[in-house]
């Protein structure tokens, strides 16, 4: 019964840490700031459930670009930018996103309408883990968006 307890209790307090945090370092690049947060989040995106998205930003402060702690969540097309834990002075400008790999003979390697209705707000990555391509979309309605390259070992 204790360990009952306990184990609500911690799911109760980890349910009120779901804030991301801007992590200190800078980046030249928005792309940069992307790639890193992919790759630092490596293990992350190695655990996720065909059920589940791991979900990032990027906030641009004096002409340098930081990344956020990754969010894991189930499959949502719920975004917001209240969760990020920044100074005011920094503007969001990008959210990352994965999309899981699909059951055999399905393909989500593209935006969906809500991701591209988002781009009309912020820059959207999209990591595809199916095959690891990582796309770009802005203020689009073309589905695949720009294919910016590769993110090796991402399932």
């Amino acid at each position: 019964m204790k360990l009952k307890n306990i184990l609500i209790l911690t799911t109760i307090a980890l349910a009120g840490c779901n804030k991301h945090t801007t992590l200190e370092v800078g980046y030249e690049t928005e792309q940069e700031a992307v790639v890193a947060f992919l790759k630092d989040n490596r293990g992350v995106l190695k655990s996720l459930t065909p059920s589940q998205e791991m979900l990032g930003w990027v906030l641009e402060y004096d002409g340098l670009y930081y990344n956020t702690t990754p969010f894991v969540g189930e499959l949502s097309n719920q975004i917001s930018t209240e969760d990020i834990g920044r100074p005011s002075d920094y503007k969001v400008v990008g959210n990352i996103h994965t999309h899981p790999v699909p059951p055999k003979g399905m393909n989500c390697d593209f935006f969906s309408r809500e991701d591209l209705k988002a781009s009309e707000q912020w820059h959207m990555y999209l990591l595809s883990q199916e095959n690891c391509n990582v796309r770009f979309a802005s203020n689009t309605h073309y589905r695949s968006g720009t294919l910016l390259g590769k993110i090796e070992d991402c399932k």
